[in-house]
C-alpha cells in the first residue's frame, strides 16, 4: 500500500464561524464560550476537517460520491490521517496566527433569528455565534495509504471543490467557504 505524505493550505473565502460544542444543556453561553481557543489563539479542532470529508449529511463523500458514498467514508476514516495533534491555528494574512480580540477587529458577533425544531415542534430562536473575519487560512498535513477509492487526486478534488461547495465551521457553506491554496505531494 503507497503511502503519500501531503502538505496543504487552505485559504478563507469567506468570514468562519464557530458554535463550540459544550453539552446537551439548555444554558446559554456567551459568544468568546463558542470559539475554540488555545491560550488566546483561535484555533480549528482537527474533527471539522474529518467532518468535512466524511460527515454523513453533508461530508464530500455523501456529496460528491453518489450511492456508492458510505465506501467512500469508510475509505476516507481508514486511509486518511490528519497528522496535526487535535487542533489546527488559524492564520492571518501575514502568517501569524489569529488571537481572540474580544470581537474588536479579526473577530465578531453574528447574531440572527433562526428556526429550530421540526413538525409542531419548530419555533424562532435568536443565536449568537463568533466569526472570524477574512483573511484567514489553516495549514495541515495529511497521510494517506492510497486505496482505491480515496487517492491523491480524490483527496485534492474534494479539498477545491468541497471548499466552496461544503465549508468549515457553522453556517456553512455561507459561512467557512475556501479555496485549496497549496497541494505538495510529498
Amino acid at each position: 500500500m503507497k503511502k503519500q505524505d501531503i502538505a496543504a493550505t487552505i485559504k478563507g473565502l469567506s468570514p468562519i464561524m464557530f458554535d463550540r460544542f459544550y453539552d446537551q444543556s439548555k444554558t446559554e453561553r456567551a459568544p468568546r464560550d463558542k470559539l475554540y481557543l488555545s491560550e488566546n489563539m483561535i484555533v480549528l479542532p482537527s474533527a471539522n476537517l474529518w467532518a468535512f470529508f466524511t460527515c454523513q449529511r453533508t461530508g464530500c463523500a455523501k456529496m460528491f460520491e453518489g450511492k456508492p458514498w458510505m465506501d467512500y467514508y469508510r475509505s476516507c476514516q481508514s486511509f486518511l490521517r490528519i497528522q496535526e495533534a487535535d487542533i489546527l491555528p488559524l492564520f492571518d494574512d501575514k502568517d501569524k496566527p489569529i488571537e481572540f480580540d474580544d470581537f474588536e477587529k479579526k473577530t465578531y458577533v453574528y447574531i440572527a433569528n433562526v428556526l429550530v425544531g421540526s413538525g409542531q415542534k419548530k419555533s424562532r430562536m435568536t443565536i449568537a455565534r463568533p466569526v472570524v473575519r477574512m483573511p484567514w487560512h489553516l495549514k495541515f498535513n495529511m497521510i494517506l495509504f492510497e486505496n482505491k477509492l480515496i487517492t491523491v487526486k480524490k483527496l485534492e478534488e474534494w479539498l477545491r471543490i468541497g471548499g466552496t461547495l461544503v465549508a468549515l465551521g457553522n453556517g456553512r457553506p455561507r459561512f467557512g467557504r475556501f479555496e485549496l491554496n497549496e497541494w505538495e505531494v510529498k
